[in-house]
């Protein structure tokens, strides 16, 4: 009985833990030189990013990609990631503008399936997922780019890999 009150704290505290994680003033912060949010997260801000990126949103696409270069290579760089290559399944074009240009975040550690020692039936389904999802992407600029993650995530090879 005495877990009653703590369980309902935190499921009350969690919608507010989410909003106050706002994407756009997160960026702000970080253009700002506030790095703490990726310096020292706690697991349950790192769990809403997470959640975040993997949401497809475009705010949270845009935090990946302010927020990613300033990981370094520590244990939230792996967060990011790993909610880019889920998001790939929401938003696969915003996820693939992400791996363009000079700024480009790394296609081979976003295509792939991101789940820590996934079932074969779990990989294949995330990847199955994921290349339909790519598959619907027809902007001309962003094919070679969909190609290359297509072929990153299948181990085929693409046509013409940017990368």
């Amino acid at each position: 009985m005495r877990r009653t009150p703590l369980l309902l704290l935190l499921a009350l505290s969690a919608p507010a833990l989410a909003a106050s994680l706002d994407p756009v003033r997160l960026i702000a912060d970080l253009k700002q030189g506030k790095t703490a949010i990726i310096d020292q997260p706690t697991p349950a801000q790192i769990a809403v990013i997470r959640t975040g990126i993997a949401s497809g949103s475009a705010d949270w696409l845009t935090f990946a990609a302010v927020a990613h270069p300033l990981t370094g290579n520590s244990s939230v760089a792996e967060d990011i990631l790993s909610g880019l290559s889920r998001a790939i399944l929401r938003n696969p074009a915003g996820v693939l503008r992400l791996l363009q240009g000079d700024r480009a975040l790394p296609l081979a550690m976003v295509c792939i399936d991101p789940a820590i020692e996934p079932s074969a039936t779990e990989d294949r389904r995330f990847r199955d997922s994921a290349a339909r999802a790519l598959r619907s992407v027809k902007a001309p600029n962003l094919a070679a780019t969909r190609d290359a993650c297509l072929a990153a995530l299948t181990g085929k090879p693409a046509p013409d890999n940017p990368r």
